[in-house]
């Protein structure tokens, strides 16, 4: 059995940053270096996005003049949390030096998105019994669909989380959720498992590089309470 991050994207946002045209660049001169390709969009304007892309270490980086987003595909999220990781890095880096503007008012609330594949040998017809069985009341009478899952979500003042999981059949699963399938989780296209689908939101005032390491722990700890403590993994 294997983990992947099919897609994983953290969003930190704030108070519209006026002059982000004539500040933003300065900002990424030094990381964008290190990128692979770069794009911009609406140049110049209010609403100006510009896209970092880090292709072998698969992520992205986007900074807008009202949020920061880090994007991420691969093997291992609990790498995104080590020290000098990629979100440490430049994410912070960059989120730091826009917080310091003059002219940044403050920080409203992050996002967390996170699309997590475990992958095993079994059929998909055994797996999709095998979620049934460990989840579903047998005597609910329910109809047969070549699709399940099961929604869990816990909606506070200031405080979201939302869980949902179900059997993973493959290429589909992804594309129905407009996940692009980069090279480094190509190999998902062909595999089967379960899939785990896991959202937190808070309205915040700050964003600390130990609130992202409580969000990971926080995702991979709701995941394993699902999957692992039920014997489904």
């Amino acid at each position: 059995m294997s983990s992947f991050i099919a897609a994983h994207q953290l969003e930190v946002r704030f108070t519209f940053i006026l002059d982000f045209s004539q500040s933003i660049k300065k900002i990424l001169s030094p990381i964008s270096q290190m990128a692979d390709n770069i794009g911009i969009e609406k140049e110049g304007t209010l609403h100006e996005r510009i896209t970092m892309g880090f292709d072998n270490e698969g992520y992205i980086i986007s900074s807008m003049s009202d949020k920061l987003i880090f994007r991420y595909q691969g093997l291992d999220i609990k790498k995104l949390v080590d020290k000098n990781s990629p979100v440490e890095s430049y994410f912070f880096s960059i989120l730091e030096k826009l917080c310091s503007l003059e002219t940044f008012g403050k920080i409203t609330n992050f996002l967390s998105l996170a699309t997590l594949v475990d992958t095993n040998d079994d059929s998909v017809e055994k797996n999709f019994s095998a979620f049934r069985q460990t989840f579903l009341n047998q005597n609910s009478n329910l109809p047969v669909f070549n699709d399940v899952a099961i929604t869990l979500d816990n909606k506070m003042v200031g405080n979201e989380k939302s869980i949902v999981f179900g059997p993973y059949t493959g290429r589909q699963d992804l594309l129905k959720r407009n996940i692009e399938i980069y090279p480094s989780i190509r190999e998902l296209s062909d595999q089967k498992g379960f899939m785990t689908e896991i959202k937190l939101f808070k309205i915040s005032s700050k964003f600390s590089f130990s609130d992202y390491k409580e969000i990971i722990n926080e995702t991979i700890n709701l995941k394993d309470n699902i999957l692992k403590r039920n014997e489904i993994l």
